[in-house]
């Protein structure tokens, strides 16, 4: 009996050309300015993840198994405090996407890129 659903489900499985799931986990990065974020600005870097999130929320950019860490990654040592310099913070977004999806257009559009 185990035997016989074994090979049902490795027969209907075998039938798709394309993966049941085409959905992977992916990790894309973003270098975060002083003060051009679209989402804003929280008083900690926790804050600052929590209005990614609602932004992207709103924006129906949301995904299964998201994450959001926000670190210093590195020291400027520019001159630049511009609203649109770099800050030496990096944005890293994990989340289920599909690769060319048009959510993930719409992170590359935000200025996000995917970490290799």
């Amino acid at each position: 009996m185990k035997i016989s659903r074994l090979v049902i489900v490795i027969f209907f499985f075998s039938c798709f050309k394309e993966p049941v799931i085409k959905d992977t986990v992916r990790v894309y990065v973003y270098k975060q300015t002083y003060c051009a974020d679209p989402w804003g600005y929280g008083t900690t870097d926790s804050l600052t993840g929590v209005r990614l999130l609602h932004y992207l929320d709103s924006a129906q950019l949301t995904v299964p198994l998201m994450g959001v860490l926000v670190k210093r990654v590195i020291q400027t040592g520019e001159s630049c405090k511009a609203c649109n310099c770099i800050s030496g913070k990096e944005i890293y977004l994990t989340g289920m996407y599909q690769s060319k999806s048009t959510q993930e257009k719409a992170l590359f559009n935000l200025g996000f890129s995917l970490l290799k």
